[in-house]
Parts: structure tokens; C-alpha cells; sequence
């Protein structure tokens, strides 16, 4: 019979073993999960606006640790991709995926915590969006 090893995360660990020396952050172990929800409806027939188009879609306050967001999308267009940014990096937090009726997860740097206020941008290829469809973002974040 194999024997199977126990390990434990880092984190588990230092909550096991307090001392002065291995003190968690609140934010990252025992941290209040904290949500942003915004949409965004396209423009009903064909706007050029829309191509290429960058929707401001949440900010995450300083001190704020990044856990991730959830994009959900009506039937967009079949080849529309879309990437999750901050205004710096176009694709820090989801590179470009093909976002046609389906939620996507955004999780690149999933645990970075941001000293200043960060935008979340959602940028859209050059395909032409179809009309009066949703787009709704859901970001969660722990600021403690």
C-alpha cells in the first residue's frame, strides 16, 4: 500500500504556526471578498464606435488585492475577442479570448495587490460588435 504524503500551502502553514515572524496579511487569509458589477449594452445597429472599441469596466481601489473576474457575454459576434487590461497592459488580467454567449474568467495576475488605483479595462478586437447585446463584468477583489 503507497503512502501518501501530507503537504501543506504556505499560508496554511504560518496560520498553523503563529508567530511574530509569519504574520498573514488580512487581506489574503481571512480577507472580506469584495464585488464590482457593471454592463455595458452595444449600440443598436451597426455603430463603428464599437470596433475597437475600450469600455472602462471597474476600478479597483488602492491597496486592493485582485482576485479575479467573471465576463459575460450576449452573442457578441462568433470571431469577437476581448482582453481584460489596465490602460497600461491591454492583457494584464485576461489575454484576447473569443467572448461569443459564454462567461470567460479573467485570472492572469489573480493575488496581485495594487498600490494605486487601478482601471479595468475591457478592450474589443476590430470586429464589429452585434447590436444590443449585454456585456456584464463581475470583479472580485479583498481590500483589507
Amino acid at each position: 500500500m503507497a503512502t501518501v504524503q501530507v503537504l501543506y500551502g504556505d499560508n496554511y502553514t504560518k496560520q498553523e504556526t503563529p508567530k511574530s515572524t509569519n504574520i498573514i496579511a488580512p487581506g489574503v487569509w481571512g480577507g472580506r471578498v469584495r464585488v464590482q458589477v457593471d454592463e455595458y449594452t452595444t449600440a443598436a445597429g451597426a455603430d463603428p464606435g464599437d470596433v475597437g472599441s475600450t469600455l472602462y469596466m471597474g476600478k479597483l481601489p488602492a491597496g486592493a488585492t485582485y482576485l479575479g473576474s467573471d465576463i459575460i457575454s450576449a452573442a457578441l459576434g462568433a470571431t469577437l475577442e476581448m482582453s481584460l487590461g489596465d490602460g497600461t497592459t491591454v492583457d494584464l488580467f485576461m489575454l484576447a479570448t473569443v467572448c461569443h454567449s459564454n462567461t470567460v474568467e479573467a485570472r492572469l495576475t489573480i493575488g496581485t495587490k495594487y498600490a494605486a488605483i487601478t482601471k479595468l479595462i475591457l478592450t474589443t478586437s476590430v470586429v464589429a460588435l452585434a447590436a444590443e447585446q449585454k456585456i456584464i463584468m463581475i470583479t472580485y477583489y479583498t481590500q483589507d
